[in-house]
C-alpha cells in the first residue's frame, strides 16, 4: 500500500512536469494573459510573436502539436473568444466559419477599401493632380470614374493575371471620351488625356497594384479549407491562403495583414506572426503584444516592439498641442530637431474651436463650467492631469508588452536569486532591455534596463499554473495605464 501510494505520487509529479514541458502550459499561459487583459481593460486586439512553424495541411489532417505559430493557432481554434489570423512568410491561416466566412469578408474588404479605394483613388489623383480644374468638373470626373470602377470590379472575381488591355477598354477609354465631351481648356485637356494614356509608366505601375489586389482578393475568396487535429483529439477546420510568389504582391500581402487587423469592419482580434513581422508591416490597432520566443536578439526585439506602439490615427496634432497645454510643458519628441508645436489659441488667448471640441469629448460634468470659460489656468493641477490622462486614453493607447521566458529545458532563461529570494531573467535575456527606456507599469519609474519590465509570477515560474498567473495579472493590472502615462508625462 505504501509502495503504491509512493508510485502514484511520483506518477502525478511526472505527469505535471510532462504537461508543462509539452507545451500546453505555454499555450494556456498566452490565453490566460489575453483573458486577464480583457477583464481589466479594453483590448482592441492582440499580437503574438512566435517561431515560424507551418501546418502541413496539404497531406491530409495535420497534427501541429503545441509549438510555434502552427501549434498556437491550432490550439486556439474552437475558442469562441478568438477570431484568429496566423501569418507566416509562406502562408496564412484563418478561423473557419461556414456561415460567415472570414475569407469572403476579407475579399470584399480588399475590393471596397483597396481596389475601389486606395488603388483607384491613386489613379484618379495621378490624372488630376495639379491641373486647373473647377470643383464642379472635378466632382463630375470623380463620379464618372468611380462608377466605371464599380461596374468593372465584378468581372475581376476570378482574375489570375493583370489585364492592362481590359483596363484600358473598360476604364481609360470611357474616361477619355468623357473628358473630351467636357471641352476643357487647351492647357488642361491634353495633359489630362496624356496622363490617362496606357503608355504612361506611372499609370502602369498603379494599374499593376490594382490588379495585384484583385488577385489577392481571389486568393482569399478561393481559400482552401483544411483540417487539423488538436492535442485533445478534437478536429478543427481552418482556411489556408498561400502567400504569393510575386515579390510586389507578397509585400502587398504583408501590408494587407496589418490592414486586416486594423480594419473595424473585420472581426480579427488575435494575430499570430513569425519573424517576417518584425519589419514587414505597420499595424496600429493592437494594444497587447506577447513575445512567445523570448528572443535574445536586441535588434529583433526593438523591431518587434516598434510594430505595436504606433499611435492611433485619432491621435492628431491638436491632441498633442492640447496635451502640452494641460501638462504645462512640451513632452520630449523622439526627434530633438522637431520644432515645438504652436499652441492653438485665438488672439485673445482663448482656446480655438479644435481644442474646445477635444475638451468636450473628455471633460467630466463637474469641470464643464470651468472649461467653458476657455481658461485652463482656472483648473487645478490635479484636474489638468486628469484631463491629460483622459485625452491620452481616449485618443491614443497604452500597449502592454509581455515576453514569455523558458522555465524548462537545456536553454532555461530564468534563475533564482538566493540573496533576494526572487526569480529573475538570466542576464542574456535581460540584456536586450539595457538601452531601452520605458516606464515601470507598477511604480511609474521611467528608466533604462530591465527595471522597467518587472518579472511577473505567482510563487515559482516553473510550477505556476496559467489560471494562477491570470489571477495574479487581474490583481496587478488595474490602474497600470494611468501609471504608465503619468510616467511618460513626468509625474
Amino acid at each position: 500500500k505504501d509502495l503504491l501510494a509512493t508510485t502514484i505520487t511520483g506518477l502525478y509529479d511526472g505527469l505535471s512536469d510532462w504537461y508543462m514541458r509539452l507545451g500546453e502550459g505555454r499555450v494556456e499561459t498566452i490565453k490566460a494573459i489575453i483573458e486577464a487583459e480583457n477583464r481589466v481593460r479594453p483590448v482592441s486586439s492582440a499580437i503574438v510573436f512566435d517561431t515560424g512553424r507551418r501546418i502541413h495541411w496539404k497531406k491530409g489532417v495535420a497534427t501541429p502539436g503545441y509549438q510555434g505559430v502552427a501549434g498556437l493557432f491550432s490550439q486556439i481554434l474552437g475558442d469562441p473568444r478568438f477570431t484568429v489570423l496566423a501569418a507566416l512568410s509562406s502562408e496564412m491561416y484563418l478561423t473557419y466559419d461556414e456561415a460567415d466566412p472570414l475569407t469572403e469578408r476579407i475579399a470584399a474588404f480588399i475590393e471596397a477599401r483597396l481596389m475601389h479605394g486606395n488603388a483607384s483613388e491613386a489613379i484618379f489623383g495621378l490624372a488630376t493632380q495639379g491641373l486647373d480644374l473647377s470643383d464642379e468638373v472635378l466632382k463630375e470626373l470623380h463620379t464618372g470614374f468611380d462608377q466605371l470602377i464599380n461596374d468593372y470590379l465584378p468581372s475581376l472575381r476570378n482574375i489570375h493575371t493583370a489585364r492592362p488591355g481590359d483596363f484600358n477598354r473598360h476604364i481609360l477609354k470611357p474616361m477619355r471620351r468623357r473628358i473630351k465631351r467636357l471641352k476643357l481648356a487647351e492647357s488642361v485637356e491634353p495633359r489630362l488625356l496624356s496622363r490617362l494614356d496606357r503608355r504612361n509608366i506611372n499609370l502602369q505601375t498603379l494599374e499593376q497594384t490594382f490588379f495585384d489586389y484583385a488577385i489577392l482578393a481571389r486568393a482569399f475568396r478561393q481559400a482552401r479549407v483544411a483540417e487539423l487535429e488538436q492535442v485533445s483529439g478534437a478536429r478543427q477546420k481552418f482556411f489556408a491562403v498561400p502567400m504569393p510568389g510575386n515579390n510586389h504582391r507578397k509585400q502587398l500581402m504583408y501590408d494587407l495583414t496589418a490592414r486586416i487587423v486594423d480594419a473595424p469592419e473585420l472581426p480579427v482580434n488575435l494575430v499570430i506572426v513569425s519573424n517576417w513581422a518584425r519589419t514587414g508591416w505597420n499595424v496600429i490597432k493592437p494594444n497587447l503584444l506577447i513575445d512567445a520566443t523570448a528572443t535574445r536578439n536586441v535588434t529583433a526585439w526593438q523591431q518587434l516592439v516598434g510594430r505595436a506602439i504606433r499611435a492611433r490615427r485619432t491621435w492628431s496634432n491638436d491632441c498633442y498641442r492640447l496635451l502640452t497645454m494641460l501638462t504645462g510643458h512640451h513632452p520630449s519628441p523622439d526627434n530633438n530637431d522637431l520644432p515645438a508645436p504652436v499652441l492653438p489659441t485665438n488672439g485673445n488667448g482663448s482656446l480655438d474651436k479644435e481644442l474646445r471640441d477635444l475638451l468636450a469629448e473628455i471633460v467630466p460634468t463637474d469641470l464643464q463650467a470651468t472649461v467653458a470659460n476657455d481658461n485652463l489656468a482656472d483648473l487645478s493641477a490635479e484636474s489638468r492631469r486628469s484631463l491629460a490622462l483622459a485625452l491620452a486614453q481616449s485618443r491614443n493607447k497604452v500597449t502592454h508588452i509581455y515576453e514569455l521566458v523558458k522555465a524548462y529545458g537545456s536553454d532555461i532563461q530564468l534563475e533564482y536569486n538566493r540573496t533576494g529570494k526572487v526569480w529573475q531573467r538570466r542576464a542574456a535575456i535581460a540584456a536586450k532591455h539595457a538601452h531601452e527606456i520605458s516606464v515601470n507599469p507598477f511604480t511609474g519609474q521611467k528608466a533604462a534596463g530591465d527595471i522597467h519590465a518587472p518579472f511577473l509570477y505567482v510563487t515559482d515560474p516553473r510550477t505556476d499554473l496559467p489560471e494562477h498567473l491570470q489571477a495574479r495579472l487581474e490583481e496587478a493590472l488595474p490602474g497600470c495605464d494611468d501609471v504608465v502615462i503619468n510616467g511618460w508625462l513626468g509625474e
